[in-house]
């Protein structure tokens, strides 16, 4: 577990973390309260990694950014609401894989698979990816990811890869 690399992951959740969220810290550290840290940050400089240092580190560390930044920004799937406008509905194809993987739109997107899968988000990891729920058979659900103070794309992926599953960009609020 690295420290910078939660550091990191709660100043780019910066204006959607709680000020209670209290970082994993290595087991040797007690707990970092999100509120006190980014004030102190912001006061006497940031140890956290830049963006350009984080992509150079190794994967198990992008992996604890990704999986800080997952619990910060409290990413999770939620139901579907009907009536809700999605566009561009793709039908993306197992073909025997053990997982599909697509990149989220900023927005978010609507996922429905015929049959039940796992949902899990990875941004700085180049293969390892976090938890953020179950989808049920037929029951579609919306993935949204809140803004942030990166570009990066995110990726989802499904697991076991369904025979199809039906990715929606959700549209932006008007």
């Amino acid at each position: 577990m690295s420290l910078r690399a939660n550091l990191t992951a709660v100043e780019l959740a910066r204006g959607h973390v709680r000020p209670g969220f209290t970082l994993q810290p290595p087991p040797s550290l007690q707990q970092i309260p999100a509120g006190p840290y980014l004030a102190a940050a912001a006061r006497i400089g940031s140890p956290a990694y830049s963006l350009a240092e984080l992509v150079g580190q190794p994967e198990g560390v992008r992996h604890d950014t990704d999986t800080e930044l997952v619990a910060a920004l409290r990413i999770v799937i939620s139901p579907h609401s009907r009536g809700e406008p999605v566009s561009s509905c793709r039908h993306l194809v197992g073909g025997g894989r053990p997982s599909l993987t697509f990149q989220v739109p900023p927005e978010g997107v609507m996922l429905r698979s015929a049959t039940a899968v796992q949902v899990a988000l990875r941004r700085f990891a180049s293969g390892s990816t976090v938890p953020v729920g179950s989808l049920s058979a037929n029951r579609p659900v919306d993935l949204r990811i809140p803004p942030d103070h990166s570009t990066r794309p995110w990726h989802a992926s499904v697991t076991p890869a369904p025979v199809s599953l039906t990715v929606c960009p959700l549209r932006a609020a008007s």
